[in-house]
């Protein structure tokens, strides 16, 4: 007997049927009416409601002054929450005034870093100008009487 002609079984496919469905033709499978999302939405409190307010006015801050409001923001209120007689709902007004406190050292301390950026610019702008003047002065010192 030839290894060929042994019986070796069933053959089995190597690709899909040809009339198998494509995934798009597949039927629709039964999606649940409702996303973790739309869950959490549903259960927040004021507490929570507020936290997502806070984090939305971050929207317009620039994006590396914003990160460290929000991580220091996180911070106290870690802090604020690791206290036994933690209130959610008397902590609110506290959580938004520390916010607002936390928000405007950061964006007074980035536009004082603006503006030191903004001088030191002038500054070496200024000092490129006097050393050209100089590099001026040092050529015509150089060679009094140039060449008409």
């Amino acid at each position: 007997m030839s290894s060929g002609s042994q019986n070796r079984g069933p053959r089995r496919p190597t690709s899909p049927t040809p009339y198998a469905p494509y995934p798009a033709q597949k039927p629709a499978q039964k999606r649940p009416d409702y996303t973790p999302q739309v869950w959490q939405k549903a259960n927040q409190d004021d507490f929570d409601i507020a936290v997502d307010a806070l984090r939305d006015l971050l929207k317009t801050t620039p994006r590396a002054t914003a990160d460290s409001v929000w991580q220091g923001f996180l911070s106290w209120l870690a802090g604020l929450r690791a206290d036994p007689g933690f209130d959610r709902t008397a902590a609110i007004p506290l959580m938004e005034a520390k916010f607002a406190e936390i928000h405007q050292d950061a964006v007074t301390a980035a536009e004082s870093a603006d503006a030191r950026e903004t001088d030191i610019n002038r500054q070496t702008a200024e000092l490129a100008g006097a050393v050209k003047r100089i590099d001026a002065i040092l050529a015509a010192l150089a060679d009094p009487f140039p060449p008409p």
